[in-house]
């Protein structure tokens, strides 16, 4: 019976296109597209794209009183989220890492809207972060982004 090491499941999936990738990449295009949006509501007020926050009213206020930076960091968010999805649409090795990155960051705010007493939205968006990051660090879904192994075991001898 051949054994089957990380290197040949590299090979094999990438003949095989995984739709992680595709998904990720649209994730992070939408991401972009909202981070933009919220940019320009911040950034310019009064538009008539600033009926998107009818949603969460308090939050553009208290977004609009950090204008202007408020809207600097949404269009830094934007451009993240778009290299986010080029990367990942891409199936890059960066482009995995990015968004690894990405979620690990966005669970630990999550993790910490529970410290600050908003427990259900906390602990939801700790799981939904979490389960992404369970599914990304498969190794199918890695070695379609051209990762065999997360932790390369140490060299021994000189």
């Amino acid at each position: 019976m051949a054994t089957t090491t990380s290197d040949d499941l590299v090979r094999r999936t990438k003949n095989r296109r995984l739709y992680a990738p595709i998904i990720l990449g649209f994730f992070f295009l939408t991401a972009m597209l909202i981070c933009l949006v919220a940019a320009i509501t911040l950034l310019a007020p009064g538009s008539p794209v600033d009926g998107v926050w009818s949603i969460k009213p308090v939050e553009y206020q208290q977004l609009l009183a950090l204008a202007p930076w408020s809207g600097v960091g949404f269009v830094a968010l934007s451009v993240a989220m778009a290299f986010a999805s080029l990367g990942t649409f891409t199936g890059s090795r960066w482009g995995w890492w990015l968004a690894v990155a990405i979620f690990a960051i966005n669970g630990l705010g999550d993790a910490a809207q529970v410290l600050f007493g908003r427990v259900v939205e906390g602990v939801v968006g700790v799981l939904a972060a979490g389960l992404v990051l369970l599914v990304m660090t498969r190794p199918r879904i890695r070695s379609s982004f051209g990762i065999s192994q997360l932790l390369r075991p140490a060299r021994t001898g000189r």
